[in-house]
C-alpha cells in the first residue's frame, strides 16, 4: 500500500513531458537552416511575396521554439481596405531533411472584400507538418529559393480562406521585403477553430 502511495504522490508532482523534451533532429544541417531570424507570410498578406514579416527560430536547453508575425493592410481599388495578419508560436517537436513539425498554434486573419462583412480568422492548433516546396511551382517562383510551406491540415478553416493559403517560412531574411503596412482600421471578426492532432 505504502508503494503505491509513493509512486502516486512522485507521478503528481513529476514534469510534463511535453514540456522538456527535446526537438528531435534526424538532420543536422536541416536544424541549423532553421535556427536564427527567417522571412515569413502567406500567399495573400505578403502580396505574392512582395511583402514579408519575420519568424524566429531559438534553441533553449535543446528544444526548438519558433515565434513569427506579419500583418500587411492596404486600400483596393474599391477604396475597402484589403490584407490580414498572421502569427505563428510553438515548439519544433522533429526536425528532419526538408521538413518538421511543431506543436502549437498559427493565427490567420484576412479582410474580406465586402466591409459588410467581418474579418475572418482561422486558428490552426495542434500537430503541424511543414515540408520544403518547390520553388519552381508557380506561387513560390518569385523567390529564389524554396520555403517550409505548412501542409494541408484538411480542417474548417480551410473552407473559410480557400485554395490560397500558403503558409511559408523562408530559410532566409529578407531585410529588403518590408513589412507592409499595420492595420488601419477595426472589424469585428468571425472566428473558426481547427484542431490538428492534438
Amino acid at each position: 500500500m505504502r508503494v503505491i502511495v509513493v509512486f502516486l504522490i512522485a507521478l503528481l508532482f513529476a514534469p510534463a513531458a511535453d514540456a522538456t523534451e527535446k526537438t528531435i533532429i534526424k538532420d543536422q544541417a536541416e536544424a541549423q537552416k532553421l535556427l536564427g531570424k527567417h522571412s515569413f507570410s502567406t500567399y495573400d498578406i505578403s502580396r505574392a511575396y512582395g511583402y514579408l514579416g519575420s519568424a524566429k527560430v531559438i534553441n533553449k536547453d535543446g528544444v526548438f521554439l519558433i515565434s513569427g508575425h506579419h500583418a500587411n493592410y492596404w486600400l483596393h481599388r474599391d477604396n475597402e481596405e484589403h490584407g490580414g495578419s498572421v502569427s505563428i508560436e510553438g515548439k519544433i517537436t522533429s526536425i528532419k531533411k526538408g521538413e518538421f513539425h511543431l506543436f502549437g498554434t498559427v493565427i490567420y486573419k484576412n479582410i474580406s472584400y465586402s466591409s459588410t462583412t467581418p474579418e475572418l480568422k482561422c486558428v490552426f492548433k495542434g500537430n503541424l507538418i511543414f515540408k520544403k516546396a518547390d520553388s519552381e511551382e508557380e506561387d513560390n517562383a518569385s523567390m529564389p529559393e524554396s520555403s517550409w510551406r505548412m501542409q494541408d491540415s484538411n480542417c474548417s478553416c480551410n473552407e473559410v480562406i480557400g485554395e490560397r493559403f500558403f503558409l511559408d517560412i523562408f530559410p532566409t531574411y529578407y531585410a529588403n521585403k518590408n513589412q507592409g503596412n499595420a492595420r488601419r482600421t477595426l472589424k469585428a471578426e468571425k472566428t473558426t477553430a481547427c484542431y490538428i492532432n492534438k
